[in-house]
């Protein structure tokens, strides 16, 4: 029932403000769709498996990566986790893969901001010495391998 002593544009202004908090509240929890995602917030985790040369000693080159590789690639840049891992089950078990986590798209723009290209000047002195590990990784792991490369970004 309509009261009369308060106007109707007023009533319908206040329903406009209840269905735009709603509405708001909706979207802002994730109801606008439940794959909707917070662009640049998400994890990126970058792959890129190693091959072995052929006749490479196993021993030599996991006594780099335990030694020299993972631990420069340790906190060398915030927001970045670097270092090689071995595949311990499934169809890639004993295979090596070289992981990049970036806490968010937004670092991995920031530190690499052409796909595929190199870092950003920006973060040149902080990458040149885990950068510089490439040449003697070489020793071990065919290069034609480290080129190929995938972006996992985490879906929010």
């Amino acid at each position: 029932m309509r009261n009369p002593s308060r106007p109707t544009h007023t009533r319908g202004v206040r329903a406009l403000i209840l269905t735009l908090l709603v509405a708001g509240t909706w979207i802002a929890s994730g109801g606008a769709s439940a794959h909707a995602t917070r662009a640049g917030t998400g994890q990126v985790i970058v792959l890129r498996e190693l091959e072995l040369k052929p006749g490479a000693s196993v021993a030599e080159f996991e006594q780099f990566v335990l030694d020299t590789f993972n631990p420069t690639w340790q906190g060398a840049a915030p927001g970045l986790k670097g270092y090689i891992a071995k595949g311990d089950r499934g169809v890639k078990k004993g295979s090596y893969a070289f992981v990049m986590v970036f806490d968010s798209e937004k670092t991995r723009n920031a530190m690499y901001p052409t796909p595929g290209g190199d870092v950003s000047e920006k973060f040149m002195p902080r990458m040149e010495k885990p950068l510089g590990l490439a040449a003697p990784l070489e020793k071990w792991v065919d290069t034609s391998t480290i080129g190929v490369y995938t972006d996992y970004v985490e879906m929010r």
